[in-house]
């Protein structure tokens, strides 16, 4: 269950986000968690404008990604009906 990292609290709630921020952090994958990937690919931490951190796969693998860039998050329609987050550069 998440937590709050600064009071321990475990009272939280969805609020709605823009999803844009920075990335983080990010790596290369080289075995794929759903098939809906091409291998290899990058998955990144963007730490949102909300001061929040969310792990999501790059959009582009990770040869164009720089720690830092503006960010925004966008969903990967997957196999199965479900949704992931994706990253993707922000638009100037």
């Amino acid at each position: 269950m998440p937590v709050c990292p600064r009071c321990h609290s475990f009272d939280w709630d969805f609020v709605p986000s823009p999803g844009k921020g920075v990335l983080f952090s990010f790596t290369t994958v080289h075995a794929p968690l759903v098939e809906s990937f091409d291998r290899p690919y990058g998955v990144g931490i963007v730490e949102l404008d909300e001061q929040t951190r969310l792990v999501a796969v790059l959009q582009d693998g990770p040869t164009s990604w720089r720690i830092g860039m503006r960010v925004k998050v966008d969903f990967f329609d997957c196999e199965g009906g479900f949704a992931l987050p994706v990253i993707c550069p922000e638009a100037t």
